[in-house]
């Protein structure tokens, strides 16, 4: 089967790209893979997981008088003569130009949504996606919020609608051993950008005077971060240590991972964060109580840095506690969300469709 994969808005490493990298990498060999991105480095990295799959780059599409940019999109799946495009969206408005160029091409479509952003237009205000939507084979949501998402934005029938869990590789080495000793070191690791939250957390950690913090990850908002960080007063207290390995859980030397998003689909880093036995405190928002369970992890108000410095000042204040979140949270997530079965999944909506 020849299958083009796409990734909407992907200038950066990522959650969807991790999550797309491991789909790809497992697909049985009888796949022919080519990766359609505007990112050449998320291209060639994501390749990297399946040698011998071809790269074809696309410019970023600023608005529908890029004329020249839309025609390369509706050219593109033409020449490439494809059996399936699975087409990977951060949010659920994105990729509407690679879903014109399949509909053009009369390519079937499979949409991946990884997440569901606050929006200021709705699709009555944009028929052409509506209609790009309404006539895509199969959508695959990462959490049932997401999926409802889907439904509800676009009219889409559920009989369209695949709920498939990311997949999170079990951990090579033994759980994190809690640290016995210092100050309560305090993570976030993903996108540096407005929906993950990550100012609220900053703004919390001027009560927090005993901890520190470490951010893992890259993106358009680190300089804004920084300079939060200097006008709350806590830059000697935080550290910024840019994009991380799947295996951050065992090497940051981390207390509590903290995921303070706005909104969020599925919640990869709180998952693989509670699979190492780090206990988690997380928004309570999207997908993140479905995926995590009420009872691995503790919950707080989305945007209240004050909410958010309590629950993690009663963790500061008792290590023990710490201890039996951490082994709550793994119970929670015990044999859940494996690898093997969301590729397995993925492969199937793929055949199904094709079929």
């Amino acid at each position: 089967m020849r299958l083009t994969c796409f990734l909407g808005s992907s200038a950066q490493w990522g959650g969807m790209e991790t999550i797309v990298s491991r789909v790809v990498a497992g697909l049985p060999a009888r796949y022919e893979l080519t990766v359609m991105a505007t990112s050449s480095s998320v291209a060639h990295r994501l390749v990297a997981e399946r040698p011998g799959s071809d790269v074809l780059l696309l410019p970023s599409i600023s608005g529908r008088q890029n004329l020249l940019g839309i025609s390369r999109y509706l050219s593109a799946l033409s020449r490439q003569r494809t059996d399936l495009l699975f087409a990977n969206l951060g949010q659920l408005y994105a990729g509407q130009y690679a879903l014109l160029a399949a509909a053009v091409a009369r390519v079937p479509a499979v949409v991946a949504v990884h997440g569901v952003f606050p929006h200021t237009h709705r699709p009555v205000s944009d028929p052409l996606l509506g209609v790009l939507m309404r006539k895509t084979a199969a959508f695959v949501g990462v959490s049932s919020h997401v999926c409802r998402a889907i439904e509800s934005e676009f009219g889409v029938p559920p009989s369209k609608i695949h709920l498939i869990y990311n997949g999170v590789p079990c951990l090579t080495g033994q759980l994190v051993a809690p640290r016995g000793e210092g100050p309560m070191v305090i993570g976030a690791v993903g996108r540096l950008a407005w929906e993950k939250g990550l100012d609220v957390l900053v703004r919390a950690m001027a009560w927090l005077p005993g901890c520190r913090l470490v951010l893992a990850g890259a993106g358009s908002w680190r300089t804004s971060l920084e300079q939060l960080c200097r006008e709350v007063g806590v830059e000697e207290r935080v550290d910024f240590v840019g994009v991380v390995e799947p295996s951050w859980p065992e090497k940051l030397g981390l207390d509590v991972v903290v995921v303070p998003s706005r909104n969020e689909g599925f919640g990869l880093t709180a998952v693989e964060a509670m699979r190492a036995g780090l206990p988690v405190v997380v928004s309570d928002v999207g997908g993140l109580p479905e995926v995590l369970g009420r009872h691995g992890a503790v919950f707080v108000p989305p945007g209240d840095p004050e909410s958010l410095a309590a629950a993690l000042r009663e963790l500061a204040d008792d290590p023990e506690r710490r201890v039996q979140l951490g082994r709550a949270g793994r119970m929670a997530v015990e044999g859940r969300y494996t690898v093997e079965e969301m590729v397995g999944t993925y492969v199937r909506v793929f055949d199904s469709v094709v079929a």
